[in-house]
């Protein structure tokens, strides 16, 4: 599936792919195959030495303590690339805040009017 939506472009779209070692054969090939259709690829990895960090159009590295802490390294890389990726959301959102702001604030009325009082609801009576 992920092979199909790469082979569409998608004007205005970014691809972030993650990956600690960045040698995941097949994260590899979908970067070449987004690149190639004129997709922008983000890889996070652990290091910019790697094939998914050349095959992509930017590398970010996310800090892992595989080396120090062998039970952590886990939680270390998925913290490191949470943090690049609420960058990149945050760098995306303020480019048009203005309009951000009012999308959000048609989400929560929605919310507020549709959805919360559902939750309310007590669908199993007794």
């Amino acid at each position: 599936m992920q092979g199909l939506n790469a082979s569409i472009p998608a004007t205005g779209h970014v691809a972030i792919l993650l990956s600690h070692t960045g040698r995941n054969a097949r994260l590899v090939a979908l970067a070449k195959l987004l690149r190639r259709n004129g997709t922008p690829v983000i890889a996070i990895t652990c290091s910019r030495q790697c094939q998914l960090a050349d095959a992509a159009s930017e590398a970010l590295v996310a800090v892992t303590l595989r080396d120090q802490i062998n039970e952590f390294w886990v939680q270390s890389f998925a913290s490191s690339a949470k943090y690049l990726l609420d960058l990149l959301a945050s760098m995306v959102f303020s480019q048009d805040y203005a309009h951000n702001m009012e999308h959000n604030a048609r989400y929560e009325a929605f919310g507020r009017d549709n959805l919360w009082p559902l939750m309310e609801e007590k669908p199993y009576k007794k």
